[in-house]
């Protein structure tokens, strides 16, 4: 199951997320990607433009596959937004305005940690996003 990984509590180790996380969060990254863009469904046309429509998500499922594949197979981490999960450090089950993570990055091990968190509210109205370098080393 999920553990805390690292010598003592809050270590900067990361977290090992449920197996198969992943490659869940990678398929996912993937489809969000090259999905076709919901504004290009057609409203009109009839079932030439129903047809260009699924001619657009099947080569989309197709560039998914083959990007997911390649992507597997090199292992590097992803960033993504974080899953919220109880027993978890503070960092990932609390909502990023609340001090938790904006974006986390997630392994290959599926182990992750922090890769954004929102700082000070900026005079514009956006929040400040600060950036965390990589402190967990996956072994090869």
């Amino acid at each position: 199951m999920a553990e805390l990984i690292g010598d003592h509590a809050g270590s900067t180790g990361g977290y090992r997320l449920p197996p198969g996380s992943y490659a869940k969060l990678l398929k996912t990254e993937c489809e969000r990607q090259h999905a076709p863009a919901s504004l290009l469904f057609p409203l009109e046309g009839g079932p030439d433009a129903l047809a260009e429509w699924e001619d657009l998500k099947a080569a989309g499922a197709a560039r998914t596959a083959e990007m997911f594949g390649e992507l597997l197979a090199a292992a590097k981490p992803i960033v993504v937004s974080p899953t919220y999960h109880r027993g978890a450090p503070e960092w990932l089950s609390r909502p990023p305005i609340y001090g938790g993570a904006s974006m986390i990055r997630v392994y290959s091990d599926d182990v992750c940690e922090p890769a954004e968190f929102y700082g000070d509210r900026l005079p514009n109205g956006v929040y400040e996003r600060i950036f965390v370098e990589p402190q967990y080393r996956p072994r090869v």
